[in-house]
């Protein structure tokens, strides 16, 4: 379980709603950099925290965050694990193909529960 999170990007013409990435409980967040799109909205912690300074985000249930807000759950969590620690839970090998991106736990794919 845990809460996904989403940008919306409006253009003159258009509003595109984005997936960022997922807080699951107890863990760190786990960002979408969307590898498998043609066109990549951020590529590094930089590019990503000027991104979303642009963008509305919302949850799941259509909360709507500020940066502050958003940035208190995605960027300071503190992990009672490590990085290399989260990929093994209870036996089960969980994200084990996970990236680290400037310290940042980010999915190598984009399917997101």
């Amino acid at each position: 379980m845990g809460l996904n999170y989403f940008v919306i990007r409006t253009t003159w013409y258009e509003k595109i709603i984005i997936h960022i990435g997922k807080k699951p409980a107890g863990w760190p967040f786990w960002w979408n950099f969307h590898f498998d799109k043609k066109e990549k909205y951020y590529h590094n912690k930089e590019t990503l925290q000027a991104f979303l300074k642009q963008c509305t985000i919302i949850d799941d249930n259509d909360r709507i965050l500020t940066y502050d807000e958003f940035h208190s759950i995605a960027f300071e969590y503190v992990s009672p694990v490590t990085p290399k620690e989260y990929f093994i839970k209870d036996g089960v090998i969980c994200g084990e193909t996970d990236i680290i991106i400037d310290g940042l736990r980010v999915s190598d794919w984009s399917r997101f529960s």
